[in-house]
């Protein structure tokens, strides 16, 4: 209709004339009516039928329609493209930054897209720890309770378990069965060391430590094989007992469990997210 006829169109389209008209006729008989009314010279105009009539405004509605549709998509595609993502930072010692922390992280961050949640580990380096606190470095930190940051605001405190593990079990009747286990433990300058240390100091137990390693994760592999245990994070051992490879040891008294807090730095507490961030951790620990 905007061209008033098939010959212009064929040219607007790069298109054979006669592919305009077969296209045409292809519409009326799959319509089962007439949209056009033949014209008896070449300078009559173009007149569409009402059925024609119908059919063309209808149609031409739907276009500007899908035009809409994918203008607006663009508009939504470019503006998240554009969009800055918000940074928070999250530091925590190993057993929390690396066994607890990623799984919910990534719970959280389905229903937040702009978010850019980024876990800073730091071994047992507390000191560490604090200054990137009091830098401003991080915003939130997943520390033990008695270990005192400046220039931060607590704002709650959950408690961990940690577990007696070995290949096997170890008859444990008593708390004074530590002296013959023999254990691979972490060094003393490991905070759950210190909070096993304390543990048998006050029970005046002295353990059947045979040697020590830094990492947590080669004396894993080493009890999974050979006859020692140890005594480590809960959640460092979780999946290793759930699939077999090693046996949680149940004593018949209570071990210690170790409680952190979660810290907000000063200059975060009014950051976009920083609420609901530490709502959720919360809620999950």
């Amino acid at each position: 209709m905007e061209n008033n006829g098939f010959t212009k169109a064929a040219q607007k389209l790069l298109i054979s004339q006669s592919s305009v008209s077969a296209a045409i006729k292809s519409l009326e008989k799959q319509m089962g009516i007439m949209l056009i009314k033949r014209r008896e010279s070449n300078y009559d105009e173009l007149e569409l039928t009402e059925a024609g009539r119908n059919f063309y405004y209808n149609a031409k509605s739907i276009l500007n329609l899908k035009d809409k549709l994918f203008t607006d998509i663009e508009i939504i595609k470019r503006k998240k493209e554009t969009t800055k993502k918000v940074t928070v930072s999250i530091v925590a010692n190993a057993p929390i930054g690396i066994f607890a922390l990623p799984k919910l992280i990534e719970r959280f961050k389905k229903n937040f897209d702009q978010l850019d949640l980024k876990i800073i580990i730091e071994t047992d380096d507390y000191s560490s720890m604090i200054n990137l606190i009091k830098n401003k470095i991080c915003d939130i930190g997943i520390i033990p309770f008695d270990i005192d940051v400046p220039y931060s605001r607590s704002i709650s405190t959950f408690t961990q378990r940690i577990s007696l593990v070995a290949k096997n079990n170890y008859p444990l009747s008593d708390i004074s069965d530590f002296q013959k286990i023999p254990l691979i433990m972490l060094p003393n300058s490991f905070y759950t060391r210190k909070t096993i240390d304390r543990f048998f100091l006050q029970n005046n137990i002295t353990p059947n430590i045979v040697f020590e390693l830094n990492y947590p994760f080669a004396i894993k592999e080493i009890i999974k094989t050979e006859d020692y245990a140890s005594i480590l994070h809960s959640v460092i051992v979780k999946e290793e007992i759930k699939r077999g490879e090693l046996v949680e040891l149940i004593p018949p008294f209570e071990l210690p469990v170790i409680t952190y807090k979660i810290i907000i730095n000063e200059d975060s507490v009014d950051h976009e997210y920083i609420n609901e961030i530490t709502n959720f951790l919360r809620s999950n620990f």
